[in-house]
């Protein structure tokens, strides 16, 4: 949490400084699928708990974290970005106004 100028209070995605980051490592004998899934629900995470201001950081946090994880950076970016269009075409609406 953090406190603005115009007082009020954004939130980031935290990460404590004795995390290890170790995930499913990308040579492990799990199957694909098990993979892409710690990959999205660690990037829902951080992208839910954080306001927009701060997701191309958290992005590129999640990036590194899975490199370091021996995942190929053309295939992180690909997914992360993918899914972000895609889970902003599943949850975008158009409000509804009600007149007099």
């Amino acid at each position: 949490m953090i406190r603005t100028n115009k007082n009020t209070v954004v939130a980031n995605w935290y990460i404590k400084p004795m995390s290890s980051s170790r995930y499913k490592h990308a040579n492990s004998n799990h199957d694909f699928g098990t993979k892409m899934n710690i990959i999205k629900a660690i990037k829902n995470r951080a992208l839910k708990l954080s306001q927009l201001i701060f997701h191309m950081e958290n992005r590129i946090k999640l990036i590194s974290i899975f490199v370091e994880n021996g995942y190929n950076t053309r295939f992180l970016e690909r997914m992360i970005n993918d899914l972000e269009i895609n889970e902003l075409q599943e949850t975008s609406s158009v409000p509804t106004i009600v007149g007099d």
